[in-house]
């Protein structure tokens, strides 16, 4: 009867263990590894990246955000507590760069959205960085 119940157990947090799909992931596996942004709010809607810009970012450990938008590189802190992200400010060099056209508007709309996310969802084997209505401010995808 004890070993029933025992193996019964076993089977169950088996079972539970297979997660019904879930990756395992949380929000703290979004610091350490480099992330390419995919896609990103423009003007209320998602938009993806242009093709040809370099887009990634880095959450450090000792709470710094780095990365580029497509020409210039980026810099500020930021905080994680479970779920919830405060994003910046953000400091960017300030070289212009014309190609790819629209980069620059990219870059702009990359950055505001970063500041705008306070909340991070798993999405798949990457994250969604959501503001406060639920909406996706940027998409991250692993490098």
């Amino acid at each position: 009867m004890i070993r029933a119940a025992i193996i019964g157990a076993c089977l169950a947090l088996a079972v539970a263990g297979c997660g019904g799909g879930s990756s395992g992931s949380s929000a703290g596996d979004l610091v350490g590894p480099s992330w390419t942004i995919s896609d990103y709010d423009f003007n209320g809607g998602l938009k993806p990246v242009i093709s040809g810009s370099t887009t990634n970012l880095t959450f450090g450990d000792d709470g710094t955000v780095s990365g580029t938008a497509g020409c210039n590189t980026f810099h500020g802190s930021y905080t994680l507590d479970g779920d919830n992200l405060k994003i910046g400010p953000l400091a960017a060099t300030q070289k212009f760069c014309a190609d790819p056209a629209g980069v620059m508007d990219q870059e702009h709309a990359v950055m505001s959205a970063l500041e705008k996310a306070t909340l991070v969802a798993v999405a798949g084997s990457g994250f969604k960085l959501n503001d406060d209505g639920g909406s996706t401010m940027v998409e991250l995808a692993g490098s």
